[in-house]
């Protein structure tokens, strides 16, 4: 069998990758639960940026398509 011959050296993790790793790396969620309950502003931050940007990906924020910008009512009469 030929031996694996290495192209350079390794790729850096992708971004969403590497915020996972960090993640992970200070403390996971038991960690962000305690900054986000430390104080006022820590709680703010988080439900007024944090959190809108973790939805909007588990609502389909990220599917590609256009977002709807326009909504039209017709009325058909009988």
């Amino acid at each position: 069998m030929p031996s694996e011959k290495s192209n350079g050296p390794p790729r850096p993790p992708a971004p969403r990758e590497a915020i996972a790793q960090a993640f992970d790396e200070i403390g996971g969620v038991s960690a962000l639960a305690a900054w986000v309950s430390a104080s006022d502003d820590n709680r703010k931050i988080f439900y007024s940026t944090i959190y809108p940007k973790i939805l909007a990906l588990d609502f389909g924020g990220e599917s590609g398509r256009e977002p709807i910008d326009e909504v039209r009512w017709t009325i058909v009469r009988p």
